[in-house]
Formats: C-alpha cells, sequence, structure tokens
C-alpha cells in the first residue's frame, strides 16, 4: 500500500472535507489507506506540508492549488525521489497545461496508482526575492509580474485567468526599466525592457507559446526579454506570440543558459510562477537538471 499524501491550498477548493472524501474513496477502492492531508497557510504556501508528509512517509505528495501551490510543494520534493502529482485548481493552472497533466480528480488518483511518473527539471532563485525558491514554469520581472500581483482575487474566481487582462491593461504604460542580463557569466547584455522572463516551460493561455524552443528536460533555461516603445509595438509583439513566429528583433528576444542574473536600474516586482515575491532590482537563477520525480502520463507511442 502507498500512503498518498496530499498539500491542499484551502483557499483554491470550496469544499476540502468533500474533496478528501472523494479522493479516499477512490483510493480505498484500491486498497490504499486514506491520504494524508495537510493545508498550506499564509506563512507556509506548501513547501512546509511537503516536507512534513515525507517525514510521515508519503510515497507521493499531490500538490491541490494552483502553480503558486505547486511550485512551493515541488521545492520541497526536488532532489528527492517522492513523486509530484497535480490535482490543478488555481487560475492559469501553466504546468499542468503545458506537460498535459490531467485536470479531473479521478483522473489524477488513476495516474497516481498507475506510478507512471518522468523526471524534469526545474529552476531554482539562489540569490534575490523568493530564494532558495523553486519554479516549475517560468519566474519574471516587470510587467509580467506586475500583471500577476495587480490581478484582482475575486475577480480570478469568478472569470479566471481573463481577469489578468484587466490587470495588463492597467500596466501597459509602465515605465521601462534598464536590464542587465548575464547568461553562463558570459558578456553582460543590456536592454530597456518592459518585462524579462526566465522560463522552463512557457507556454501560456490560449495557446500562446513564449519560447517555443523551451523544454523540461533539456537543461537550459529560457530568457524572454519584451521591450515595447509603444502600443504598436504591443500589437506586434502579441501578433507573433499568438501565430507561434519565432522572429525576433529588439522587441522581442530570446536567449538559453544554465545560470540566469538580472539586475535592474530601478526595482522591480519578481513573481515565481505566478506568486509575487518583489520588489528587487537583482535576481539570481539556475537551472536544476531532472531534479523532480512528477507523475506524468506516458508519451503516447508512435
Amino acid at each position: 500500500m502507498t500512503l498518498v499524501g496530499m498539500v491542499v491550498n484551502p483557499t483554491k477548493v470550496d469544499d476540502v472535507d468533500a474533496l478528501v472524501g472523494e479522493v479516499a474513496g477512490q483510493l480505498a477502492g484500491r486498497g490504499w489507506p486514506a491520504p494524508l492531508v495537510l493545508e498550506t497557510t499564509e506563512d507556509d504556501p506548501g513547501g512546509g506540508m511537503a516536507e512534513q508528509a515525507m517525514r510521515e512517509g508519503a510515497e507521493v505528495v499531490v500538490a491541490v492549488g494552483g502553480d503558486g501551490t505547486v511550485a512551493a510543494v515541488l521545492g520541497a520534493l526536488a532532489g528527492t525521489e517522492v513523486p509530484l502529482a497535480v490535482l490543478p485548481a488555481g487560475t492559469g493552472n501553466l504546468l499542468a497545461r503545458n506537460l498535459d497533466l490531467p485536470m479531473e480528480l479521478p483522473a489524477v488518483v488513476d495516474l497516481v496508482a498507475d506510478r507512471t511518473t518522468s523526471r524534469m527539471d526545474v529552476g531554482q532563485v539562489v540569490d534575490g526575492p523568493g530564494a532558495p525558491g523553486c519554479f516549475a514554469v517560468m519566474a519574471g520581472l516587470g510587467f509580467d509580474a506586475s500583471v500577476m500581483a495587480d490581478a484582482p482575487e475575486q475577480l480570478k474566481g469568478r472569470v479566471g485567468w481573463p481577469a489578468y487582462l484587466v490587470s495588463a491593461a492597467g500596466h501597459l504604460s509602465d515605465e521601462p526599466f534598464e536590464a542587465t542580463i548575464t547568461l553562463d557569466g558570459g558578456e553582460p547584455v543590456q536592454r530597456t525592457a518592459r518585462t524579462v522572463l526566465v522560463a522552463n516551460t512557457a507556454g501560456l493561455q490560449g495557446g500562446v507559446d513564449l519560447a517555443p524552443d523551451a523544454g523540461v528536460t533539456d537543461g537550459l533555461l529560457d530568457v524572454i526579454v519584451i521591450s515595447p516603445q509603444n502600443a504598436i509595438d504591443w500589437l506586434r509583439i502579441g501578433a507573433r506570440l499568438v501565430t507561434g513566429s519565432d522572429r525576433e528583433d529588439e522587441r522581442l528576444e530570446r536567449f538559453q543558459a544554465r545560470h540566469v542574473e538580472i539586475t535592474t536600474d530601478t526595482e522591480q516586482v519578481c513573481q515565481l510562477d505566478g506568486d509575487p515575491v518583489g520588489p528587487t532590482r537583482r535576481v539570481v537563477v539556475e537551472v536544476r537538471p531532472l531534479a523532480l520525480s512528477i507523475a506524468r502520463p506516458a508519451p503516447a507511442s508512435s
């Protein structure tokens, strides 16, 4: 029998007791014990609960919440053999969407029971806000992080990810900042930017892919620098992303590296997988190759 740990963000679940009861029933049907359930708190978004679950013998930990909850849990699991499973309950659920993870409870329990796992890279902040926090999808500075920070919670609850569009409209006129980006210790790259993103996987809602070459097993982070000068530039960038164009110029550039240092001339909001952790003028991140075991459907045979 396998003990399943559940780290639940209660702000993302309407009825925690009902959810736990359903999971327990499905596990009992397989002869497994009831799950160990630990709820996140305002002071601990999930990392401490994941560590406790492992101490109490959990052989798999299910993160129930949004990408921020998932990031907190995977930070504790990275570097161990205990797999992460994800029951998406957030606004974006970007990791689940990028990896084609199941979105509904019965399929998630089936995946846990099947013990189908693979390993994936994670990004980690080694210096700056949120250190030593990890991210599965992306970290960001500037416009992107401000949008995440200011999206109205009540609107997110009602309409989901389009709430971010409301927040984005309010930040389109924010001032650009000077960014110095150092990749793997090389010659610094200097840009006047609106946002700098460091992605492990970069698919957004609506089929938008910020970095088509990003992959969770390539041992690399993808750095995306977005530098519009006016409203027309924003439209051009949006059109490229929506159509999947790989064109790059001074408005949109992409790089790859294992170690990324970003400094800015003014304080910028920073986010890790959608959770604000700034503001800051410096952040250093690096990739941890194949550090995480994740419950993930086996790829279809060709």
